[in-house]
């Protein structure tokens, strides 16, 4: 939705900036589903930006937004689209969420500048996504580059991202631990490098 057409969930003052990198998911007959958002449409400017997850509903023969949760609220993103990014500044971009199986939702998204680069974070909500709480932070637990949460046939939930210091060409899978505060060994999806 571009500047001048924003889509806004009702009462929400975040318009609805990028989507995410997995589907939604089902909640009884909505779907959840994880976006990237600025608080200022007109000026599309990214200083202030948000990653949360909108909640549709089928109405009149569509789909409509009709709530909005943030996860992240990111100030002084940057100084203008394109542009360098102030120093204080970070965003939590390209979000994903599956459901876990105790019910509860699983977050992550990929920070981009300063301190947030490497940071591997996975949020928690237990509420049907209207609070969220940190579960993992890992400082240095992942490249600058990609992450995205999925859950394996037995219904663990994982992280798929590269591994810390090899950017974009090893890719690792690392299941959650049973108490979700932390992941397991992870597993080699692909290495660029040695194949």
């Amino acid at each position: 939705y571009p500047p001048d057409n924003a889509l806004f969930a009702p009462g929400s003052e975040w318009a609805i900036f990028g989507p995410s990198l997995t589907e939604g998911v089902p909640d009884g007959d909505e779907l959840l589903f994880p976006v990237l958002t600025t608080a200022d449409p007109d000026a599309w400017t990214c200083k202030r930006m948000s990653s949360g997850v909108t909640r549709w509903r089928r109405s009149a023969g569509t789909w409509q937004v009709v709530s909005y949760s943030p996860v992240t609220v990111d100030e002084n993103v940057q100084e203008g689209r394109g542009a360098e990014p102030v120093p204080d500044g970070q965003l939590w971009m390209e979000p994903s969420l599956v459901r876990d199986s105790d019910g509860s939702l699983l977050f992550t998204a990929r920070g981009a500048y300063g301190e947030v680069d490497n940071l591997l974070k996975v949020w928690r909500s237990r509420d049907g996504a209207e609070t969220w709480e940190e579960i993992i932070v890992i400082p240095n637990g992942k490249a600058q580059s990609t992450i995205c949460l999925g859950r394996l046939a037995d219904g663990r939930p994982y992280i798929v991202a590269n591994e810390y210091g090899r950017e974009r060409d090893k890719l690792c899978v690392w299941p959650l631990n049973d108490a979700r505060n932390g992941l397991l060994v992870p597993v080699t999806a692909r290495d660029a490098l040695e194949e």
